[in-house]
């Protein structure tokens, strides 16, 4: 009897054991480290809110408690918590997404600051100014691709104009091609192409840039140079075929130039073509490129060619010639340079420029009666709002938001509050923006 009593309690010990080994085997984690997280550790807060939010180490899921302590870890500067909190609120909330990226990024994690260099340069949120900030930093510290991107970002078109450089990114690439960076080969390649540039930093040829891309093994490289010589064979065709009389081809042969893809750009050879075009074989589309392809410094070859094209029936260019005879493009620096530095050098003339309008407004260009009613609205030589409210009534009931907003300003200015209401309310529902704070500032005012 007392063996069997023995026995027993020994099988009790053991199942005793048992159990305390599968309690610290299945909740040993969770409990050692909510432990050490009460008492300080940030590490084991965030080890703890991971696992809740994945459901590993024998930790069931609990999003809540999982926010909870990787919150409590964030909030004591814990960065890796922090930039987690942002990969998990990014894609449903990317404001708060990146407001914690912002946090990891402040707490010296680089990963972060990376991350929200990427958002702001490609994301929802885009601000190519921010995202040139936090790659120029990661750059001085060697961080991976960080100056690799701060070249994009010098290269990009729509990049503001106090970043936008293509010398700088071409200069970046080529440094980095020089390292075997074959991407940034390509990339030099590419930049060498399409922008304008007298003399690239340290640029050769940019097929080279394709062939050392290629060569390294990057594809679209080799693809490049394939793009290459063929549109080299394009061009010298198209060439041939201009000088042979055909217009459509000097307009190829100028778009080549112009495009700036695998030929290097060059306005002036594109001017030669469609101005060939225009001049000697008569094609007033060309003659419209022209215009298109005279920079803003050259007002009077601007001024021929969009008039032979308005002889032509290009009726756009009859609206391009009224707008150079009234200055409208005044508000553009290189506009105003020249007129500052020569005054007379396109003269003034309302009454010119409503001739144009009239004659694209009645070859069907609604753009005509819109340019018409400007032109009324705003030159002291002309004005009569009488006939502004006319021409601006035309395309508004066409459904144009501007003329809508434009009609109501012409009523406001006669005291005209009802109808100038009627008018911003229309160029509001068309999301015009100007109409709908316009009809905001009436209501109020017809109601004060």
């Amino acid at each position: 009897m007392g063996k069997m009593r023995q026995i027993f309690w020994a099988a009790c010990l053991i199942l005793a054991m048992l159990v305390a080994c599968l309690n610290l085997f299945y909740f040993g984690f969770e409990n050692t480290k909510k432990r050490d997280c009460d008492g300080g550790n940030m590490k084991s807060c965030h080890d703890l809110g991971f696992a809740y939010y994945n459901e590993i180490e024998r930790v069931k899921k609990d999003t809540v408690l999982a926010l909870k302590y990787l919150q409590k870890a964030c909030d004591n500067k814990y960065a890796q918590s922090c930039q987690y909190l942002g990969d998990i609120h990014v894609t449903a909330d990317p404001q708060n997404g990146m407001n914690y990226y912002g946090l990891a990024c402040n707490n010296n994690l680089s990963d972060s600051c990376y991350t929200l260099g990427l958002l702001y340069m490609n994301g929802i949120m885009k601000n190519l100014s921010k995202s040139f900030l936090y790659f120029k930093d990661l750059c001085a510290k060697d961080y991976k691709d960080s100056c690799f991107n701060i070249a994009l970002i010098h290269a990009r078109y729509d990049t503001p104009s106090d970043i936008r450089n293509y010398k700088k990114a071409l200069s970046i690439f080529d440094e980095l091609c020089n390292k075997n960076d074959y991407a940034a080969c390509y990339r030099a390649g590419w930049v060498y192409y399409d922008n304008d540039m007298d003399e690239p930093v340290n640029a050769t040829e940019p097929i080279n840039y394709f062939k050392k891309s290629c060569e390294g093994g990057y594809v679209y490289g080799c693809h490049s140079i394939d793009m290459h010589k063929q549109e080299l064979r394009q061009l010298e065709e198209n060439q041939k075929m201009c000088d042979d009389g055909s217009a459509e081809h000097c307009d190829k042969a100028a778009y080549a130039y112009m495009r700036g893809k695998t030929i290097q750009r060059n306005l002036n050879k594109a001017i030669q073509y469609y101005s060939k075009a225009c001049d000697e074989y008569g094609n007033g589309k060309s003659c419209k490129y022209a215009y298109d392809a005279y920079g803003q410094y050259d007002l009077i070859n601007k001024m021929k060619y969009a008039k032979k094209a308005c002889s032509k029936n290009i009726y756009e260019a009859c609206i391009n010639v009224g707008n150079l005879y009234l200055h409208i493009y005044e508000h553009s620096l290189n506009y105003r340079m020249v007129y500052l530095t020569n005054p007379n050098i396109l003269p003034k003339d309302p009454q010119k420029a409503l001739e144009y309008f009239k004659k694209a407004y009645e070859n069907g260009l609604d753009d005509g009666y819109y340019q018409t009613g400007m032109a009324y609205y705003r030159e002291k030589s002309v004005r009569n709002l009488k006939l502004a409210a006319k021409y601006f009534k035309i395309v508004c009931d066409k459904n144009n938001g501007y003329a809508c907003y434009y009609l109501s300003e012409v009523y406001k200015d006669i005291n005209d509050i009802s109808n100038a209401m009627i008018y911003a309310k229309k160029g509001c529902d068309l999301n015009n923006k100007n109409s709908c704070q316009q009809y905001e500032w009436l209501e109020k005012k017809l109601n004060n």
